[in-house]
């Protein structure tokens, strides 16, 4: 569900979702395994609710759209089914030392980003474990702070386990920024020159003039947030992981009267 706050009540036919505002929304179900106390072997064969995407769409990019006007009502069926789950683990090579409570990891079924599935890092091992049912994910391995780094790999579970993959993190990129001043004279012609300095353009007395700020131009990418910093007359972005970004800038004198990246 996206859009709003709402409260839900579990009925005996079903879920029901109440005060829902009117907009657009999509229905999902997150995966839960399956421990039956009458069925559940540790030992045996793991079974599991795969998450079902309304109305029944491989992803959450495939799942239809449901529009809310005042005063309606919308019923919706989904069916969920029992699967088998096997073990997958894939080890990190080159993870910092230490860096457990900092490895971010995402599973993408067919490789699209969002909500549904999930695995863990084990910090002890080195590895990224978890269960997941039959088909194809790409999974993503990021990790924060001053050496931000990040990684993936594509994994298909077919009917077994998955072991013996290996995922390499790289570095995360760092963009430089260049800055062209063309101000015209005006009452304040006569005060000093900006300077740069680390993290931003700053002018007289201190003040900021620019801020520039990367945001993910994909849905449910997790704005991790870049690192401005000086290097001689340029700015550069730091921490700068693989995707798609807005760039973003907020000028405190005068405007933008341009913004290009690359040879654009």
């Amino acid at each position: 569900m996206d859009n709003g706050q709402a409260s839900f009540n579990q009925v005996e036919w079903g879920v029901r979702f109440a005060e829902l505002a009117a907009g657009t929304y999509k229905l999902i179900t997150r995966e839960q395994q399956d421990r039956d106390p009458l069925t559940f072997d540790p030992r045996g064969q793991r079974y599991g609710y795969p998450p079902v995407y309304f109305p029944n769409a491989s992803d959450f990019a495939a799942g239809a759209t449901i529009q809310l006007t005042a005063g309606q009502i919308f019923q919706a069926e989904i069916s969920l089914v029992r699967q088998p789950y096997y073990p997958v683990k894939v080890a990190v090579t080159n993870i910092p030392v230490g860096m457990g409570a900092g490895v971010g990891v995402v599973v993408c079924p067919q490789g699209h980003r969002g909500p549904g599935y999930s695995l863990g890092y084990n910090d002890n091992d080195e590895m990224i474990e978890g269960i997941l049912p039959n088909g194809n994910y790409s999974v993503q391995v990021s990790t924060y702070g001053q050496t931000a780094m990040s990684g993936s790999v594509n994994i298909s579970v077919q009917g077994a386990p998955v072991e013996g993959t290996r995922l390499t993190l790289a570095p995360s990129a760092s963009i430089p920024v260049n800055l062209k001043e063309e101000f015209t004279a005006s009452k304040d012609a006569s005060a000093p020159r900006m300077t740069i300095l680390p993290g931003r353009l700053r002018g007289p007395q201190g003040q900021p003039n620019l801020n520039l700020n990367l945001e993910p131009a994909d849905d449910f990418v997790e704005n991790r947030g870049s690192v401005t910093r000086q290097e001689g007359g340029s700015l550069v972005l730091d921490n700068v992981f693989p995707g798609r970004y807005w760039v973003r800038a907020y000028p405190f004198r005068g405007f933008v009267a341009s913004l290009s990246s690359g040879e654009n």
